[in-house]
């Protein structure tokens, strides 16, 4: 297993009873015993997440477990720091961004771990069943609900106790980090592959992800542009090469993004819009690439209504999108308001390379 770097909290602990823990008030204690249950569960948690880790010789689902091990250590190391502060009885001067409580938004906070400790128990049942391609598929949405659980334990213990919030590594030092085995995913980046209905361009893009943040990429080399996400696969029925860029809305109207996807598949150019939203049996979207008028046609629907397919030249308008860079889509889901999705189309020339090259234009 790699060596796993969790982030460090900077804590200046004046001791002011020598080396002796203090007689504790009534209050201190209840605190100190809940924050002892959270550190047990945590501990267990870091039990559980290495024997997953131990069993996996590497790939997406190995690195997200060790994105989720650093995320538990963090956690482990906050709540040991708060302890032993209030058995000391030392005044805490955190050089952080979180110092105090905040019942409201742990209470919050509470409700939405519960959730999703059930959506990950759930995923997790789910990976026990299948095998293969859908085995693999099921471990990595499994992989990614327990990561998103330790996500949110970490922020619900730092309002619930005012624990000291661990500061990241800038966007910057990304290339150290993936060297040294400390990528980090943003939440947004996982929620934008989470969101992609179909299940084979789900499984591209965690497979993008890791391989953009240097966490055990795939066989073929994935290579981003600007906030596109680009893989090239061989169709194991065909050796021939897949290629796929896909870049998430700017300006979501829910907390799932919509994603552009355009592809190469079968030498045949597809641009398509996975809005995760169940639209029906027909879907009119109305669309601008750059400064052009606005157009609306109705899309082909895929076989779940969750994703629309541009009708007319694929290439025409890729090759348009290129040159304005923004492209503006809109469409009703069954029931529901109108969703606009904003798409930055900035490194499109260069992430929409394999896909030119595989169809020839």
């Amino acid at each position: 297993m790699r060596a796993i770097g969790f982030a460090t909290v900077a804590l200046s602990i004046v001791m002011t009873a020598g080396c002796f823990k203090k007689e504790l008030s009534p209050e201190e204690k209840a605190v100190v015993s809940e924050l002892r249950g959270q550190l047990s569960e945590t501990e267990g948690a870091i039990a559980q997440a290495k024997l997953q880790d131990q069993k996996l010789s590497g790939g997406l689902v190995k690195a997200l477990i060790e994105a989720r091990l650093e995320i538990l250590q963090t956690n482990k190391a906050l709540v040991q720091q708060r302890i032993n502060a209030i058995e000391a009885g030392a005044p805490v001067k955190e050089v952080t961004v979180v110092s105090k409580s905040n019942p409201d938004l742990a209470n919050t906070l509470s409700a939405e771990l519960e959730t999703a400790k059930a959506e990950a128990a759930a995923a997790n049942a789910e990976a026990q069943v299948y095998g293969g391609l859908v085995g693999a598929l099921k471990a990595s949405t499994a992989a990614t609900a327990d990561q998103t659980v330790a996500m949110l334990k970490q922020q619900y213990l730092i309002a619930k106790y005012g624990l000291a919030s661990p500061s990241l590594p800038a966007a910057n030092n990304t290339a150290a980090l993936a060297s040294s085995g400390s990528a980090q995913i943003s939440r947004p980046e996982v929620e934008a592959c989470a969101s992609t209905s179909s299940n084979v361009e789900r499984s591209t893009c965690y497979d993008a992800l890791a391989a953009r943040h240097g966490m055990s990429p795939p066989a073929d080399s994935a290579v981003g542009a600007g906030k596109w996400i680009t893989t090239s696969k061989k169709d194991p029925l065909t050796d021939e090469t897949i290629a796929t860029a896909m870049v998430p809305s700017d300006s979501p109207s829910r907390r799932d993004a919509p994603m552009l996807v355009i592809r190469c598949k079968s030498k045949a150019t597809e641009m398509y819009i996975s809005w995760d939203n169940y639209l029906g049996r027909s879907a009119f979207v109305t669309s601008r690439v750059g400064q052009e008028k606005a157009t609306t046609s109705e899309w082909t629907l895929s076989t779940d209504s969750k994703a629309t397919f541009y009708p007319g030249s694929a290439i025409g308008v890729a090759k348009r999108l290129i040159e304005s860079e923004s492209f503006v889509a809109s469409v009703t889901p069954y029931n529901e308001s109108p969703v606009t999705a904003v798409f930055d189309g900035k490194g499109a020339s260069e992430a929409l390379a394999e896909v030119r090259k595989n169809c020839g234009w």
